[in-house]
């Protein structure tokens, strides 16, 4: 005999499942409320009717167990008293005994060890284990603490970082344990609790780097939020490139500076560290490509001297592509940067011995050439005195330029690709007075003597 309860003031399905071997039968019950039920499992055996799953029981089964649930899952709350009694027919007796309370066994709250952005969230989740081995999700139904309000605040298991800073986020749920129930006894309630770990973390972003070539350098921002941040910040790159600067760890914005390495493409990462380990807090990719063809292998290939009756000499120049192909240069233009001695512009060489200022003429300070292309492969320098007056009396005077060949591509910035020295000077020799200019790179050299 069993007999069903239903003690609360609505209606309650439920469901009352025999098992026994081999099978199961399913007897729904629909109990209005405070309304009570009674039958004889030894009824449902004679009427022999299939179940909603066409399911009989054999008349041969003698013995089983029971399970009463709700209809909607085996977790499904239910309020409900259960009287039983098996009647000895051969002995006339009737036994009662105790029934068991199914529930849960366990309670875990995911992500463990979480990390989230200020400003940012991350949903944790709250799971119970049931017996049974089946997982539910409890997050909507259990109660949820940060033990630091003002790093983040947690609602429905819903995390929102507030500032940088480390917290701990605990879940609580009372849920019905597994147990035996004897002599009217109610099935019991435990509290489950589990606290995570937690850290508000500041984000980085960096600004574009389209690209960098093999060889060169490109600088981004890493922008560090919120400003108060005070987690030290650390950079790794990926193999393609190199980080030139910061060295170290920084809390604040800062500029970064890269390296191409090889071609490819590297990602720059940024990360804080907690008990956990390094926590990504931002990212960026650029690409590394070959360096664009560049004028190299400057050099000398003669000199001579400007002739009878001209103070100076010519040098003759040839340079080839990066890339072996001088039509690749198209974008590139070469000049000359001389540089005097001092800082004056104009320079004006000492007189005497020179006349208005070097022959007649001021140098300006520095001077540079007109660029021009860098496809032609060859070029033309020349170095004299056009004016051949000088100042009485004659006293011994030199002085020398530096001579930078630059080139640049695309725009960019002027690259030196070659550095050597002019000297004018006027000395007594042999008993006369003789101007000469001679060039660093040559040992050709022009002379003049003073009348």
């Amino acid at each position: 005999m069993v007999t069903i309860w239903n003690p609360a003031d609505e209606a309650q399905d439920y469901v009352f499942t025999l098992f026994f071997e081999g099978g199961h039968y399913l007897l729904p019950l629909h109990l209005e409320g405070r309304e009570t039920r009674e039958f004889n499992v030894s009824e449902i055996l004679q009427n022999q009717i299939p179940d909603a799953e066409g399911n009989l029981i054999p008349p041969s089964v003698h013995q089983g167990t029971a399970k009463i649930m709700g209809s909607h899952a085996e977790n499904e709350y239910i309020l409900v008293a259960v009287d039983f009694g098996v009647y000895n027919v051969r002995k006339a007796t009737c036994q009662n005994g105790c029934a068991t309370c199914e529930g849960y066994t366990g309670y875990d709250v995911t992500v463990d060890g979480f990390a989230v952005a200020v400003n940012g969230t991350q949903q944790e989740t709250a799971t119970g284990t049931y017996e049974t081995g089946t997982q539910y999700n409890l997050t909507a139904g259990s109660t949820w603490t940060s033990s630091n309000t003002s790093v983040y605040t947690v609602s429905a298991g819903l995390v929102k970082g507030l500032a940088t800073g480390n917290a701990t986020t605990t879940g609580t749920e009372s849920l019905p344990v597994t147990m035996q129930a004897c002599n009217e006894q109610d099935c019991e309630f435990s509290g489950f609790f589990q606290t995570v770990p937690g850290v508000v973390t500041p984000t980085v972003s960096f600004s574009t780097i389209s690209s960098v070539a093999v060889g060169q350098t490109a600088t981004t921002t890493a922008t560090v939020s919120p400003s108060s941040n005070a987690f030290p910040i650390s950079l790794s790159i990926s193999s393609p490139a190199a980080i030139v600067s910061p060295t170290g760890t920084f809390t604040q914005t800062t500029p970064v500076v890269v390296k191409g390495v090889s071609v490819g493409t590297a990602t720059i990462t940024a990360t804080v560290s907690n008990s956990d380990g390094n926590l990504t807090v931002g990212s960026t990719s650029f690409s590394v490509i070959t360096p664009p063809p560049v004028p190299v292998n400057f050099d000398l290939t003669s000199a001579e001297n400007a002739g009878t009756g001209v103070l100076g000499i010519f040098r003759f120049y040839a340079w080839t592509s990066s890339d072996g192909n001088l039509n690749d240069l198209s974008n590139c233009s070469m000049r000359e940067n001389v540089t005097y001695p001092g800082s004056s512009n104009p320079y004006v060489p000492s007189s005497p011995p020179w006349a208005g200022g070097g022959g007649g003429s001021t140098y300006p300070n520095p001077s540079i050439t007109a660029p021009s292309s860098a496809t032609g492969g060859t070029s033309e320098d020349t170095n004299y005195v056009s004016n051949l007056s000088f100042v009485k009396p004659y006293v011994a005077n030199s002085f020398t330029a530096t001579q930078f060949i630059q080139y640049s591509c695309s725009g960019g910035s002027w690259t030196t690709i070659y550095t050597d020295t002019i000297t004018r000077s006027v000395a007594q020799s042999g008993g006369n007075w003789v101007a000469t200019v001679s060039a660093s790179d040559t040992s050709v050299t022009s002379t003049y003597t003073l009348p």
